[in-house]
């Protein structure tokens, strides 16, 4: 929360060094680092929101984490990120929404803010083949939900886009989940 950009980024790097040791989760939560965190991937400096991005992907991965990261409004930022950020912050912001949409009971608030459209323009102009991978995932757990939700991946036109994304070289697994749960 410090007003000078190089501080902020020297703090966001060490909550990123933090969340990445995978034990300190919880009481970087509690201690309050995700509002500013969000912050930060919304307004920081190139650096600072590479790092808040990077640590919110990391949180995102506990599915309580990743309800308070909806709950604090950072599904703007991050679809924002997946928009128009460079490769690093692109791929991580796609992997902290991915990890979002795990959880099934925060899908269709993700729904609502558009994540589905953001998730096929990745599949088709992502900068990083790893944000290509993370938006078949994160369709693939959208396609794993209820018939709303499926529908509003078919009517988003999600189809094109994940038969192309077959012919590419990741591995598919993802968009093969995502089409067998469409035609189930």
């Amino acid at each position: 929360t410090a007003t000078a950009p190089k501080i902020r980024e020297k703090a966001a790097t060490v909550l990123c060094l933090l969340a990445e040791s995978g034990s300190c989760e919880g009481l970087l939560v509690s201690e309050g680092a995700l509002p500013p965190l969000i912050r930060l991937a919304e307004s920081g400096s190139l650096v600072g929101r590479e790092k808040a991005v990077i640590t919110l992907q990391r949180l995102s991965m506990s599915p309580e984490i990743a309800r308070a990261i909806v709950g604090h409004s950072g599904v703007r930022p991050l679809i924002e990120i997946c928009q128009t950020g460079d490769s690093i912050s692109q791929s991580a912001a796609a992997g902290a929404l991915k990890n979002l949409s795990a959880v099934p009971e925060v899908r269709q608030a993700l729904a609502e803010e558009g994540i589905v459209r953001v998730m096929i323009s990745l599949l088709d102009r992502g900068v990083v083949l790893g944000s290509k991978e993370y938006a078949a995932e994160c369709l693939q757990n959208f396609t794993s939900s209820n018939d709303n939700l499926r529908r509003a991946v078919v009517s988003e036109g999600a189809l094109p886009s994940l038969l192309a994304y077959l012919d590419g070289p990741l591995p598919q697994e993802s968009a093969v989940g995502a089409l067998r749960n469409l035609v189930s």
